[in-house]
């Protein structure tokens, strides 16, 4: 029975497991290192080589097949593996029939090459330890993108392209993307052994938090040292051919909260506030003494309180089967029998 290692084990994997597949890891980290930072920007004999390419493809089909990894069984467990799975099947489905297949194919070889690198990470990282490594790669690659490109923090201003990393676009993606890594720093400084280790993750997660906010915090900073009255007192008619810049007690006081004077209270009858016009509400009336007009005339209402000169008689129902008998015509009509 083979001894599990010390380091906490995240699927299982033996001592000789993580030991046999130990290249494979590092290699993993050199795949997720060219993905992020794509040296070949920098260095054309990559580009040239398709390096970016030919690691992870040749990596993909080496860990296929290649044992003491996690399974491809206890992956596929996971719901969301298996929909990742499905959606990808779907689009190279959608590749022959829909009318732009060109776009379909690209977007298959994009999604394709995402499922391939989790394919990779899922069945190389057996362990915890592995699993805080790729956070390392990711937040020195970040850090590196960040070098490379100083005016992302130094000038705030200016929209600025990333170079290296062209996934991320601009300024705007890459503070996207350093949110998403400030767990994998808080994860790394709370497991760190070492104090030294510890120190540092926290400072890089200062460092992250510092890339985010800083370019907001230097465009405000700006802002307020330009503000100007000068334009809005010329416009006035105040003829101030200066600048009126406002330091940070007169902006203040601009600012403030006006109070009411001692004695005074609040009118909250607007005097020039348009007047409301009637007719809704007298249309509104009329329409409801029609109608109630129409309800008593057919109850017969109408007719009983004007003593008959308004209105129409209520109508008695008659009982069928006894009907009323009518005299001939031309018949003599006997009178009333006077009453004993």
């Amino acid at each position: 029975m083979q001894r599990q290692v010390a380091e906490p084990v995240v699927w299982g994997a033996t001592e000789a497991d993580v030991h046999r597949t130990r290249v494979y890891y590092w290699w993993l980290l050199l795949v997720i290192a060219f993905e992020y930072i794509r040296p070949g920007v920098f260095v054309p004999v990559i580009e040239a080589t398709k390096l970016n390419s030919l690691i992870p493809l040749i990596l993909f089909a080496v860990v296929l097949f290649a044992p003491g990894m996690r399974p491809f069984k206890e992956i596929f467990a996971d719901r969301a593996a298996r929909w990742i799975a499905l959606y990808l099947g779907l689009i190279l489905l959608s590749v022959p029939m829909v009318e732009v297949t060109l776009y379909a194919f690209e977007t298959f070889k994009k999604v394709f090459a995402h499922f391939t690198l989790f394919l990779i990470i899922a069945r190389v990282t057996t362990t915890s330890q592995r699993l805080r490594g790729i956070f390392v790669v990711l937040i020195v690659s970040h850090l590196f993108v960040l070098a490379m490109n100083p005016d992302v923090v130094l000038k705030p201003d200016v929209r600025s392209y990333i170079r290296g990393a062209p996934f991320l676009g601009d300024g705007n993606d890459f503070a996207l993307s350093l949110c998403i890594i400030i767990p994998m720093a808080i994860e790394l400084a709370r497991a760190a052994r070492f104090k030294l280790a510890r120190v540092v993750a926290w400072a890089a997660v200062l460092v992250i938090i510092l890339a985010i906010s800083a370019p907001s915090m230097i465009i405000a900073w700006l802002k307020l040292r330009r503000r100007n009255l000068g334009p809005i007192l010329d416009a006035n008619g105040w003829a101030v051919n200066a600048k009126a810049k406002m330091n940070v007690p007169f902006g203040g006081a601009l600012t403030g909260v006006a109070s009411l004077p001692p004695g005074s209270q609040r009118d909250l009858i607007d005097p020039f506030a348009e007047k409301k016009s009637p007719w809704p509400t007298v249309i509104v009336l009329l329409i409801l003494l029609i109608a109630a007009y129409l309800v008593l005339n057919k109850l017969g209402y109408i007719y009983e309180w004007s003593n008959g000169r308004m209105g129409a008689p209520k109508q008695v129902p008659v009982e069928k089967g006894t009907p009323a008998a009518v005299a001939p015509t031309g018949a003599p009509v006997s009178p009333p029998e006077a009453a004993k």
